[in-house]
Formats: C-alpha cells, sequence, structure tokens
C-alpha cells in the first residue's frame, strides 16, 4: 500500500519560509504516525508520510534513515519516498529529470515516483524532493490543478505552455481558478476572497458526518491562521497552545507538537 494517502480539496507544498515541526521534534508515537508533508497534487491534499517511529524515536524515512534501496522489491521500492525503481532494480532517487522509460509505461512509471511525465521523462516533483516550477509542467490537465502555495504562484495553461502567475491576493482570479488556489482563497457571491478559517470546514466532511476545520496560510499577510471546532462546533479561529494532545500537531499547521513531559501543546524550536 502506498505511503500517500488522498483527501480533497486542499493544495500545498514544502515552504523554504515555514517549517514545519521536523521528526526528531515530535515525542509521541502518534504524532510520528500522523506526520506528513503536504504537497500538490491533482488538487487534492496528498499526505506523504515522512517519518516512522523507531526503538522510541520519531526518524525522518527520507532524510535521516538510510533505506537500501538495491535490495527493495518494485512494490517496496514505490512506498519509499527517496528510492525509485528504474531497469529492473530499486535505486537511490535523484530527481525526477533523471528517469526516463518506456513510452507506454511513462506516465504510470513517474506518478510510482511521485512525479509528472513530460511525454518523454519524468518532470515535476509532485511531493517537493526538488524544487518546483509551474513551466516543468508538461500537460494542460496537469497544470491547471496545481497550485504551489508557499510560493503563492498558480500555476495556468497559455494555450500552449504551463507558466506560474503569482499571487498577492484572490481577488483577480477566476471561479475555476480560486477553487485551484483554494489552500489561500474561497469562491463566496460570485467573486474570489481570501478564505477564513470557516473555509476550511467543508460541506463534503459534514455530509458524511465529520467536520474538517484546517488552518491555513494567509494570502495577504503570509502568517499562520490556526484554527479549530469551536464550542458551537464551527472552525473558527484558536490559539493553538490550547490544543489537546490529539489535535496539538495536526491543528497547528505542523508548529506545535505535543510534549509529554508537561502534557502541553508547545512551538517547534
Amino acid at each position: 500500500m502506498k505511503l500517500i494517502i488522498l483527501l480533497t480539496f486542499i493544495l500545498i507544498v514544502n515552504s523554504a519560509d515555514i517549517k514545519a515541526c521536523l521528526c526528531s521534534n515530535l515525542y509521541t508515537e502518534f504524532d510520528c504516525s500522523n506526520a506528513v508533508s503536504f504537497q500538490a497534487a491533482s488538487q487534492d491534499l496528498f499526505d506523504v508520510k515522512v517519518c516512522i517511529w523507531l526503538e522510541g524515536q520519531c526518524i525522518d524515512i527520507i532524510k535521516d534513515f538510510d533505506f537500501p534501496c538495491n535490495v527493495l522489491d518494485e512494490d517496496t521500492c514505490n512506498n519509499i519516498p527517496s528510492c525509485a525503481w528504474q531497469n529492473l532494480q530499486c535505486q537511490k532517487f535523484t530527481k525526477c529529470s533523471d528517469y526516463t522509460y518506456e513510452k507506454s509505461i511513462l506516465s504510470k512509471s513517474c506518478d510510482d515516483i511521485n512525479c509528472l511525465d513530460n511525454g518523454t521523462q519524468c518532470a515535476f516533483d509532485l511531493i517537493g524532493r526538488s524544487e518546483q516550477y509551474c513551466e516543468d509542467i508538461a500537460f494542460e490537465e496537469d497544470c491547471s490543478r496545481i497550485y504551489l502555495l508557499y510560493k503563492k504562484t498558480l500555476c495556468n495553461w497559455n494555450g500552449s505552455a504551463c507558466v506560474g502567475q503569482k499571487l498577492s491576493s484572490c481577488s483577480s482570479l477566476t471561479e475555476k481558478q480560486c477553487l485551484q488556489a483554494n489552500a489561500q482563497c474561497a469562491w463566496k457571491n460570485n467573486s474570489c476572497v481570501k478564505r477564513t478559517c470557516e473555509d476550511g470546514q467543508y460541506s463534503f466532511y459534514q455530509s458524511e458526518g465529520v467536520k474538517l476545520c484546517s488552518s491555513y496560510l494567509d494570502i495577504e499577510t503570509d502568517q499562520i491562521m490556526y484554527c479549530e471546532i469551536n464550542e458551537d462546533g464551527q472552525c473558527g479561529t484558536s490559539n493553538p497552545e490550547d490544543l489537546d494532545r490529539r489535535n496539538c500537531y495536526s491543528q497547528s499547521f505542523q508548529q506545535y507538537y505535543w510534549n509529554p513531559d508537561n502534557e502541553e501543546c508547545q512551538m517547534c524550536s
């Protein structure tokens, strides 16, 4: 089973400026097992697991755990973000453009190593192991789904190529673009506006009896806006230091961790 869990509606990628807690910052198995790296892909939130709990410690499976890629079979290899399957063997992943496959299997093979293909080789890195640029996306369908959150860049198809549109607000976006940038924008009253906490409570989930309330990055201030379900059952602003053990890490945009020694939600250093 792949290490990627698919949810809908949100697009985010790794930030050079805002750093999530490191695996080594997480001191409970619960937080470690729920640690993910949020990435852009197909107008969805891909939760790529990056940490494993091993011998009482939380270990980064990409940076700190040296997987012996060459001894892995194909299925296992495709589950390890730091490995890639090519030429009937598993090898250490380098960058998407290093991998070429026969045309008949190109799309699936690139997808297996979490890359998009450009018709010839693998290209755009879906999980942010290397820098992401809209210009590396070759096809309109892929281009129209990608929003690079921490670059505040919307990928647009200009008729022949994918180009990036830098955003400072949501007001100029069409309804389709607003949905594409819904990590920071919301379509209300026939216009695109910056999102609020209540926009993170999706009716899709409410219909199934689940209320999703997600923190977000303000498009105008670049500040993290913390959200949680309040006493009235609505998604509203929150103080992450007030979050409990179960919600501390996940609801704080991965900026806080649960300290089991003093039973408090604390910011990662």
